[in-house]
């Protein structure tokens, strides 16, 4: 009792010109139900910041497991970089609720059937991988894993999310 055993910060960008809020400091101590209580302050959360209408930020480690919860969440990863000399992804979760992505309804073996065709692009990621389709126009908009291979789903977004994709710059 009296112990701090999860947080989150939402900082409030939404009186700006270009809204948006931004999602950092996620943590919970694994000790609490095996991440089940992260899963459940995260949710929340995000549904609380996502009734103000605008889109929300973060920054993620691309090799973390939460990352692929962020993806199935809403989020889609739309910039790779090095920061403090660690991977990272800026991702957007554009709270557009009417705007599915084509690979949304597919199962992972349907996805892994498809490989590249116009609208989606699935394949194998290394390790260290720059993920060049975060440069050319697509977003990450999932993470499968089939067979010890963790693959990537790159799609393009639709032109009305391209501006609420950018990222900001306060």
């Amino acid at each position: 009792k009296g112990n701090i055993v999860g947080f989150n910060r939402f900082d409030d960008h939404s009186r700006k010109p270009n809204p948006y809020v931004y999602f950092g400091s996620f943590n919970t101590d694994p000790e609490y139900g095996n991440g089940k209580l992260g899963e459940a302050v995260y949710k929340a959360s995000l549904q609380r910041e996502l009734t103000k209408g605008v889109p929300v930020h973060a920054d993620c480690d691309p090799t973390s497991p939460i990352t692929a919860k962020y993806l199935e969440s809403g989020f889609v990863a739309t910039t790779h970089f090095t920061f403090s000399r660690k991977p990272s992804f800026h991702i957007v979760h554009p709270n557009m609720p009417n705007i599915p992505w084509a690979s949304s309804a597919l199962s992972p073996d349907a996805l892994l059937a498809l490989g590249e065709n116009n609208a989606i692009r699935v394949r194998a990621l290394d390790e260290g991988d720059a993920f060049p389709e975060l440069g050319e126009g697509k977003v990450l908009v999932r993470l499968v894993t089939q067979g010890g291979v963790s693959y990537g789903v790159f799609e393009k977004p639709p032109a009305e999310m391209v501006e609420i994709l950018k990222e900001p710059h306060p």
